[in-house]
């Protein structure tokens, strides 16, 4: 049914795309390396995990590492872009009332 696809790459090209590589950083986004967790990343970054008023707060919320954080658009531990409102229809919808959206 599915057929199994062989790609015979010689020597001399694995090596000349190991040199091509040297040097590049390679980011694995998405995924939580725990640095969220030690001291030094919570002393660095305003955190918090108390989702109350989180979001009226200024705080933005980080999906994978399930942490609150303010003043960045991007978690600092994964990657991933933070939600800027809650996912509930009614939080959201009181959020932007608080706001003053409506």
């Amino acid at each position: 049914m599915f057929g199994v696809l062989i790609v015979a790459v010689s020597l001399e090209q694995k090596q000349k795309a190991e040199e091509n590589m040297k040097g590049v950083d390679i980011k694995l986004h998405c995924i939580c390396k725990n640095i969220c967790n030690t001291a030094k990343f919570k002393k660095d970054h305003v955190v918090t995990t108390r989702h109350k008023d989180a979001f009226r707060n200024g705080f933005f919320r980080c999906r994978k590492c399930e942490y609150y954080i303010k003043d960045q658009h991007y978690c600092p531990c994964c990657g991933t872009r933070l939600a800027t409102s809650p996912r509930n229809a009614r939080c959201k919808r009181a959020l932007k009332m608080e706001i003053g959206r409506y």
